[in-house]
């Protein structure tokens, strides 16, 4: 099938990246509903919106944590299901809500569905990915993950200007159970990672996916080259990787490219985007614009980013 066939793969697994963005987004909205903040007798500066934005956080740092386990336990793809799925449950619970209680347990399983879903979508699309094009292919999940804020706001800002009812929040949360289906059922058209399938002894398979993803009608040695070198990589890997974390810690050149992988993630929270994310309702709200001012601001806001990573 080609490049065209392998582009529309990393496309359609970015719907898990979709994901995360509105999912992250969605709240800036629902915080800027009047008729939520009546529901659940709060303010949007209260500790209870703060538990409902850093549980969601707290989810997705053990789905992280979980998503390595799972995508060589259960293969990149279904990973990515499990994502959907889980997703989908929290979305209805947070849809659903009649009390603060399932608003949290809600978030939690969003959060946890997206770090599952941060983990596996990269990894699904650079194993896919023809190596000249995978820089492209990945930078997609980014992409889209800008894309996910882009309509959570704007989809956040529809519904409160049709009415001041529950329609106003109910119907962005439940709005996530669109892409989650989507994805689900979409990815059993798709084939598993060929990386992932020589690495579980299922070559035959593994080289039957990258003549399906890379092969254009005259590459036949390419293929056979790729499907060598997967193999021997994968091969030396298992030669010398070590069972646990602990050695990444005791290999000086490992705990140097760990430190440094960390710090980047740390400062980039650090500078506080997160917190602009999940409360720029109240800080407009601060600055004196209210109601759809403050959402619209929003929207405009969240355009931005993603015109700056293209």
């Amino acid at each position: 099938m080609g490049k065209l066939f392998n582009v529309s793969l990393a496309i359609f697994a970015a719907t898990g990246s979709f994901l995360f963005g509105y999912d992250s987004g969605v709240m800036t909205d629902v915080i800027g509903s009047e008729n939520f903040l009546a529901y659940f007798n709060t303010t949007n500066t209260s500790s209870i919106i703060g538990a409902i934005n850093s549980t969601f956080n707290g989810g997705a740092v053990f789905g992280s944590l979980m998503g390595g386990l799972t995508m060589d336990r259960f293969g990149r793809k279904m990973t990515i299901q499990m994502g959907a799925l889980i997703c989908m449950v929290g979305a209805i619970l947070q849809a659903a809500a009649t009390n603060l209680a399932m608003m949290l347990v809600g978030r939690i399983m969003a959060g946890w569905a997206v770090g599952l879903l941060s983990m596996s979508v990269p990894v699904y699309q650079s194993e896919c990915a023809h190596p000249k094009i995978r820089g492209m292919i990945v930078g997609m999940a980014q992409q889209m993950i800008g894309i996910g804020f882009i309509v959570s706001t704007w989809v956040g800002y529809g519904a409160h200007h049709r009415d001041t009812s529950e329609f106003q929040w109910r119907f962005p949360l439940a709005f996530q159970t669109v892409p989650c289906i989507i994805l689900f059922f979409g990815l059993f058209f798709f084939p598993e990672s060929p990386r992932h399938l020589i690495a579980t002894d299922r070559e035959d398979e593994g080289l039957r996916v990258l003549k399906m993803l890379h092969y254009n009608g005259s590459n036949g040695e390419w293929i056979e080259s790729e499907f060598n070198e997967i193999r021997q990589t994968i091969a030396a890997e298992k030669a010398i990787t070590v069972p646990g974390w602990r050695i990444m810690f005791k290999v000086a050149q490992w705990r140097t490219r760990l430190m440094h992988g960390v710090a980047v993630q740390v400062f980039t929270q650090l500078s506080g985007i997160n917190v602009i994310g999940y409360y720029q309702v109240p800080m407009y709200n601060a600055l004196g614009f209210g109601g759809s001012k403050a959402i619209l601001l929003s929207g405009i806001y969240n355009c931005v980013g993603p015109l700056a990573s293209t």
